[in-house]
């Protein structure tokens, strides 16, 4: 089993939490599931968790003919940190939210 934990910005935000509020009621269950199949599963497929860089890993969620992605990195074997969230407009992973999760990376392990 895993822990999945949202990340928090210096000043308190949750940036995971703020999007989820910002889906519709059908993406954000869809996303819900998806966490908690993350934290209770021993193996999960790459249709739900791909490697993106040596550090970034992608939570893929899809509800209906949308596609929700959640950057995460891992903090040792069993700590999941869900650090920015986005619906996916394109084939590729924006660069940009690449980086924005390797600075609250970062920034998490700076501060822990």
């Amino acid at each position: 089993m895993r822990q999945v934990v949202f990340y928090k910005t210096p000043a308190g935000r949750c940036p995971i939490e703020e999007f989820l509020e910002s889906l519709i009621d059908v993406q954000a269950e869809a996303s819900y599931q998806i966490i908690r199949l993350i934290a209770e599963e021993e193996r999960v497929g790459t249709q739900f968790l791909r490697k993106l860089t040596k550090d970034i890993w992608e939570l893929r969620v899809r509800a209906g003919a949308q596609q929700i992605r959640y950057l995460c990195f891992f903090d040792g074997r069993t700590l999941v940190v869900l650090t920015n969230g986005f619906v996916k407009k394109t084939r590729k992973t924006p660069q940009r939210e690449i980086d924005l999760a390797g600075r609250r990376r970062s920034d998490y392990l700076r501060r822990r």
